[in-house]
């Protein structure tokens, strides 16, 4: 069967020069290296890229990844958003793919632009 369309609404989403893989959760650079994620990684990444270009909020991405309700001192949402900006971006200070929004949550970027 053909592999979907990158940056359809199947299981493969364009993620700047990335591609995520959801059915076999996969994370594919442009030169064809495979990253490797954490459970929580791959689900937070996923939560994100179903919501391209629009804001997921923290507690959403507490419940999505961890089943648990958001506890505003809890920063572990933010660790991995860390951690994986440290894998994707070419300058994790300055993201351009996974972007902050204050007082919200985090918004993945179209295709790697906001």
């Amino acid at each position: 069967r053909p592999p979907a369309a990158v940056g359809a609404v199947g299981p493969q989403r364009k993620l700047g020069s990335w591609t995520l893989d959801l059915a076999q959760r996969k994370l594919i650079a442009a030169n064809g290296h495979q990253e490797v994620l954490t459970r929580g990684e791959f689900d937070l990444l996923a939560t994100l890229a179903r919501h391209p270009g629009g804001a997921v909020e923290r507690e959403r991405l507490m419940q999505q990844v961890f089943h648990r309700a958001w506890d505003p001192s809890d920063r572990t949402v933010d660790v991995l958003v860390a951690r994986l900006r440290e894998k994707l971006e070419k300058d994790p200070r300055h993201p351009e793919l996974i972007v902050t929004v204050r007082g919200v949550g985090y918004l993945l970027a179209d295709n790697g632009s906001v």
